[in-house]
């Protein structure tokens, strides 16, 4: 049947803007600080980083907060098993790195993290994540997919930055029940495929950074089963168990 084809986004908070009146750092600072200690709490470091913040905390006349941060990234999904976690995985296989999964009940949750700065990273559709890429509140990086975006002409793929191999996408698709007879399914796919194919159709789905595919059910049918394979090797090679 039809699908439609969803951009991946690799994306992270972005830094505050630097002023662009320079005279403002003569007041610095304006508000609360935060110190990053790469190691936990309680450690030598640690202890050494607040005695610094009291006396800086009173010098400048703002706290100073300590974020214990161990050196180690982080990337949101939508929830274990979710595209938005494999495709994290195969950027730990295919970038030889290891950011830990921090898995979410949604997208929005994920997100909301990300520009709280509580996860460093998140992979998400351009769908979703085009208001904040917009207002500047995320910056991102890379798509997973094999193409560009319309949405997002100038950001690179995966591919292009030379991870050969790296393409995942979200899709959407439409189904029948089982057993439905092939008649009615062709009939329905066949005006699905005209609408896909018209302008005005390809002109919405630019807005939202989608591209429409119209494949046939026996092309669908491939679809879905050399993506299931994929996933599974996925799955394995990251050892994520059932839940």
């Amino acid at each position: 049947m039809s699908r439609r084809v969803c951009f991946l986004l690799f994306v992270l908070a972005a830094s505050p803007l630097a002023a662009q009146d320079r005279g403002r750092e003569a007041v610095y600072p304006v508000r609360h600080i935060r110190m990053i200690c790469p190691f936990t709490s309680g450690s030598t470091l640690d202890v050494m980083a607040r005695v610094v913040t009291e006396r800086l905390a009173g010098a400048l006349g703002h706290n100073i907060v300590v974020d214990n941060r161990p050196g180690k990234l982080t990337y949101g999904s939508s929830g274990v098993g979710n595209i938005t976690h494999l495709v994290g995985e195969l950027f730990n296989t295919l970038a030889g790195v290891q950011i830990t999964h921090v898995p979410y009940k949604g997208a929005g949750p994920a997100m909301t993290d990300v520009l709280g700065r509580q996860i460093d990273m998140s992979f998400v559709s351009t769908v979703f994540v085009q208001p904040f890429i917009k207002s500047g509140r995320v910056r991102p990086l890379a798509l997973t997919g094999g193409q560009r975006s319309p949405v997002l002409p100038d950001l690179p793929t995966f591919k292009e930055l030379g991870y050969t191999e790296f393409e995942m996408t979200g899709w959407y698709g439409l189904w029948f029940p089982a057993g439905t007879p092939a008649a009615r399914v062709n009939r329905i796919h066949g005006i699905i495929r005209t609408a896909v194919a018209a302008p005005e159709f390809k002109t919405r789905m630019d807005e939202f950074g989608l591209v429409g595919v119209g494949s046939s059910p026996a092309e669908f049918a491939k679809f879905l089963k050399d993506g299931l394979d994929f996933q599974t090797r996925i799955v394995k090679l990251a050892g994520i168990q059932p839940q």
